[in-house]
């Protein structure tokens, strides 16, 4: 067994190529669930289904990607993060095939909504939280801030698929994008995932600690001068305990929220660029900008929640993420440069928003159960994102006009500010940066 005590076997933190691996991994598996915005106008080209409906499997796949989340996180607690992640990347492989082969709404349903939902959830955040909080917990803000660049990874990705679905047709894509799943996901999973630095002799953080127990009761002072609330964290919190309390109950909330708002804008922005009369490519283009806003959000302001604190650090970027509906929804023929600043300021304001939950959420409930807590909020997260796109395509279908639904999402997101100040993380362990000093 590696020994805990010394220092780490090699000068570079293991937990920096988890982190990449698990960035890679999430990335190409959201890419295919966001790939369905680039998918469904050829699908109602073809098949002549309403936006409403088609937009249903959608809904249906991030509910069933939340339904499923709390069996993942217990999934990935009890049989580790490469069984489900290799589990993850050939059932999303079979989802795609099989949705290379529909007909009919059932089809699309079932292939794209269910079996392939089921296999992006475990390539997901379900999984990658739940292992991730071993290897960071003084950094533990930017780690979640690069395992959520995953998303923006995957909507950088998705840009792609456009000129994949001219070249080969939308049947021929969802067969490029199955083989993807395994020919890619599956090695990184087998040569570069690890559960915890244990498995490499290395500490969390990348910390060197000689042996003795002066430096283990000097890393343990710097720990506890974060705890606030320690009759909280004394508790070993399974979810049962975990959902007697407010504070998960207000970060379900949180997640179903977000997840409305996020999947409601970006499963319609394709289809509502090219109703304002630009062209297919330039929808992509914008998404593909989304995304990267996205991922530079997550990569370059993860750490800012670990310094300001999660509750007014989500506070700050709602503020752009508002922004950013305001710009789409104020876009027109005339003002399509609007459509541009959508995709900087509310991907940007997402990216380094939305970590802040997964970090607040393991502030509060972290130990051995923590993938099944992770799960159930994710459940919420499928709840938000199941009600989002349906919503927006019933709005545009009753309507003809995406207004109603914007406006709502904006009013979403501010209900999400408040639902992680009642919940209060910083209440319970205090992040680096407002540590008391001396």
């Amino acid at each position: 067994m590696a020994s805990t005590t010394g220092t780490p076997k090699s000068g570079v933190f293991y937990g920096w190529f988890v982190l990449v691996g698990a960035l890679v991994i999430s990335g190409i598996g959201y890419s295919m669930r966001y790939s369905f915005g680039m998918f469904m106008p050829h699908l109602l080209g073809e098949f002549g289904w309403s936006r409403g409906d088609a937009a249903l499997a959608s809904s249906i796949s991030i509910l069933v990607y939340g339904l499923t989340s709390p069996l993942v996180g217990w999934g990935t607690d009890k049989f580790g993060p490469k069984k489900m992640l290799t589990f993850g990347a050939i059932t999303l492989a079979a989802g795609m095939l099989l949705a290379s082969t529909m007909s009919s709404l059932w089809m699309l349903y079932l292939s794209f909504g269910v079996v392939a939902a089921i296999g992006i959830n475990s390539l997901g955040f379900a999984v990658h939280n739940a292992y991730v909080p071993n290897w960071f917990i003084r950094k533990r803000g930017l780690a979640f801030g690069i395992v959520m660049a995953g998303s923006g990874l995957g909507n950088v990705i998705v840009g792609g698929y456009q000129p994949l679905i001219a070249a080969m047709g939308w049947r021929g894509a969802f067969m490029a994008l199955a083989a993807i799943a395994v020919i890619v996901v599956i090695p990184i999973v087998l040569f570069v995932i690890k559960k915890s630095p244990q498995e490499k002799g290395q500490l969390p953080d990348g910390l060197k600690e000689a042996p003795g127990p002066e430096a283990a009761a000097a890393r343990q002072k710097m720990m506890a001068a974060l705890i606030v609330d320690k009759e909280w964290t004394a508790i070993e919190w399974t979810l049962g305990r975990a959902m007697k309390t407010s504070r998960l109950w207000f970060m379900f909330l949180w997640f179903a929220c977000l997840s409305f708002s996020l999947n409601m804008i970006m499963i319609h922005q394709p289809i509502h660029t090219t109703g304002l009369g630009f062209p297919p490519g330039m929808a992509a283009g914008l998404f593909s900008l989304m995304g990267l806003s996205m991922f530079a959000g997550q990569l370059g302001l993860g750490f800012v929640s670990d310094r300001l604190g999660r509750e007014m650090t989500y506070t700050l970027f709602s503020v752009v993420i508002l922004a950013g509906i305001a710009a789409i929804w104020a876009a027109g023929p005339e003002t399509g440069w609007m459509l541009y600043a959508w995709a900087i300021l509310f991907g940007g304001g997402l990216g380094a928003g939305s970590p802040v939950g997964f970090a607040g959420l393991a502030d509060m409930f972290f130990g051995r159960s923590y993938g099944a807590i992770n799960g159930f909020c994710l459940l919420g997260f499928g709840i938000g994102g199941f009600l989002g796109p349906w919503f927006g395509g019933k709005i545009y279908d009753a309507q003809g006009s995406y207004t109603m639904a914007f406006v709502v999402t904006a009013i979403v997101i501010v209900v999400s500010v408040a639902m992680i100040w009642l919940s209060g993380p910083g209440k319970v362990r205090l992040t680096p940066g407002r540590a008391p000093k001396g």
